[in-house]
């Protein structure tokens, strides 16, 4: 299959454009908004406010879950890929906009939570495009670079927002003001990108992409064991900053930089070499190895003396993130024709919102149940470190279908 080098190109420079203006987001979705949600309006409010750092932190994945219903119902209006991409982006920049305005607890976590679903939807459309745009070997190199730029405006943003709540946190509207200044512009730069519209002729039933479970049988046992360690790492994840913050009682800025910065430096140092990784060897297998590095980070995150080891060990989970990201969002193009890569992908980020939604709120209600048992932080890290290395040892008997099945046709 020929692709044309002026069409990736200018998907490229349009996609490193976005890239940047999203890494501003991914920032603030990961740790901006739960550091204002706990620094600002749950200790204002006297409230626990586990429940709305759960649905703050899993609201990302309610949009996952509903992508499923995203392109197949837009499908009839002949929408071009790249419209579709946009048009959440848009959407997240005005609900970012107006929960800048937030004053109590309810509203700043509804608003949040909303600006963070929206751009999930787009996810089964967006890789659709690269499965489409991109040649299958510079595939993950091509995105890559868009990752990569993504990863610089997180670093700088997460490091300069937690300078100004370390300073006053009174200023955390302005922070997300950027924030949704950066959407709105993402949207402009995502709807420039060459694409087609969807095909008409396919179904626009969205559960019809659910047959691929049963009916592709190496994918649906991938997708059960992407559940798992998926589950393991999305529930522990938004107990990492509180641990910084109620364990260890950290100011903002070190907070920052132990759960956010040091992690993206990490994906940033590390996304090309995943990406040649990804591009040229066995794909099971390279997910295998970056699970490595989660069990490692994980266990060390919650058990280091020392700030100088939690650093370590967030340098570590950023690399197993590095590799961990390109592959969530690209492995599926290693399995199918580019005339499938939607629906597999709708089915896969479908089951990553499901976990994500349910996830974080079972984190929470694990992490209290421990409690009285002592060592609490300590325990759930062991469970989600095991959970890891029992899905490493999972993917050894479907090793050898880690090859690309990119080029087959359609049966």
């Amino acid at each position: 299959m020929s692709f044309s080098r002026t069409l990736a190109l200018a998907t490229i420079k349009r996609d490193i454009a976005r890239g940047i203006l999203e890494g501003v987001l991914q920032a603030g979705h990961q740790t901006i908004s739960l550091l204002v949600l706990i620094e600002v309006f749950v200790r204002n409010s006297g409230q626990s406010g586990d429940w709305a750092q759960a649905m703050v932190f899993s609201s990302s994945f309610i949009g996952m879950l509903l992508s499923v219903f995203y392109g197949p119902r837009l499908k009839p209006f002949g929408f071009r890929k790249a419209t579709l991409v946009s048009i959440p982006l848009l959407c997240s920049g005005v609900f970012l906009g107006v929960a800048a305005f937030a004053d109590s607890l309810i509203g700043f976590a509804c608003l949040v939570s909303l600006a963070q679903a929206f751009p999930a939807l787009k996810v089964p459309v967006q890789t659709q495009i690269y499965h489409e745009n991109f040649p299958v070997r510079r595939r993950a190199t091509y995105h890559g670079w868009s990752l990569m730029a993504a990863q610089v405006s997180t670093v700088l943003f997460a490091y300069f927002a937690g300078e100004v709540l370390d300073r006053d946190a009174d200023y955390w509207p302005v922070l997300f003001a950027i924030m949704s200044a950066s959407a709105l512009l993402a949207a402009y730069f995502t709807k420039k990108i060459p694409s087609r519209p969807l095909k008409r002729t396919m179904t626009t039933n969205p559960f019809y992409s659910l047959r691929w479970l049963f009916k592709d049988r190496l994918f649906g046992y991938l997708i059960s064991v992407w559940f798992m360690f998926g589950f393991a790492n999305l529930w522990i994840y938004p107990i990492r900053i509180v641990y910084l913050v109620d364990q260890m009682g950290l100011s903002p800025l070190k907070v920052t930089i132990l759960s956010s910065v040091i992690v993206e430096v990490a994906r940033l140092m590390f996304l090309p070499v995943w990406a040649r990784i990804f591009d040229r060897i066995n794909f099971i297998l390279s997910r295998m190895i970056m699970n490595a590095f989660f069990v490692v980070g994980i266990y060390m995150y919650f058990h280091a003396e020392t700030l100088w080891g939690i650093g370590l060990a967030s340098f570590l989970h950023g690399v197993g993130f590095s590799g961990g990201r390109l592959s969530w969002g690209l492995w599926v193009t290693r399995m199918v024709p580019k005339e499938r890569s939607g629906e597999y992908m709708a089915v896969h980020v479908g089951m990553t919102g499901l976990r994500g939604l349910i996830g974080p709120f079972l984190g929470f209600a694990m992490l209290n149940y421990l409690k009285p048992f002592g060592n609490h932080y300590q325990n759930i890290a062991m469970i989600s470190s095991g959970l890891f290395l029992l899905s490493i040892l999972m993917l050894i008997p479907v090793l050898k279908y880690g090859k690309a099945r990119d080029e087959l046709s359609p049966s």
